[in-house]
């Protein structure tokens, strides 16, 4: 038998536990980048902090089975779904909601993916390539200095800044060399993906 005082620890212990998963202790996720997007606070260049961590074979497995499960759920919550797939707010998109509550699925997680591969599928062709993207920038880089208070001109060339940094990390890490030799796959999954919840 427990003798008092290891009783009195052991009941610390689980009262401990259970009021630190009362309070939501920190979600883990499965998918490099997912964890941006539980940032209640982000701006639009969340997209580039999700989409700088390559995918992997692993996430790619990930996703489908996430849309086996999304298949047997979405049914039962069209409207919450319609809102996710049209929503230009990933941050919004991947709060819990009976959706991810019962597929059992941290939206982060499937959305990072779906991100990546989008990202991978527009871009694939801009791989070493970016000299249009930086004359672009430059024009704007000169334009901003007769109106450095053009708000609209400064957003638009820190948004071709963070694109030429995410192709070059992308470039780097071989992200477009594995979506390349994995093409017809990583296409199909996001297209299945797309297609969840089509009559």
């Amino acid at each position: 038998m427990m003798n008092a005082s290891r009783r009195i620890w052991v009941l610390c212990f689980l009262l401990l536990a259970g009021f630190l998963s009362a309070c939501g202790m920190k979600k883990d996720y499965e998918v490099g980048g997912a964890e941006a997007l539980s940032d209640e606070n982000a701006d639009a260049s969340v997209v580039y902090r999700v989409i700088e961590y390559p995918v992997t074979e692993y996430e790619l497995d990930y996703l489908q089975q996430a849309m086996d499960r999304l298949q047997g759920v979405v049914p039962n919550h069209p409207e919450i779904w319609s809102s996710i797939q049209s929503s230009d707010d990933p941050v919004a998109a991947a709060q819990r909601n009976a959706v991810w509550k019962d597929a059992e699925l941290n939206g982060e997680d499937v959305l990072a993916v779906t991100m990546k591969l989008t990202f991978l599928r527009e871009f694939s062709d801009q791989r070493g390539e970016t000299e249009g993207l930086r004359e672009n920038l430059r024009w704007l880089e000169g334009r901003l200095k007769d109106r450095p208070e053009d708000e609209e001109l400064s957003s638009a060339a820190q948004g071709i800044r963070q694109l030429i940094k995410a192709i070059e990390i992308l470039e780097r890490s071989g992200s477009f060399d594995f979506y390349v030799r994995n093409q017809e796959a990583m296409d199909a999954a996001l297209d299945r993906f797309r297609s969840i919840g089509e009559q």
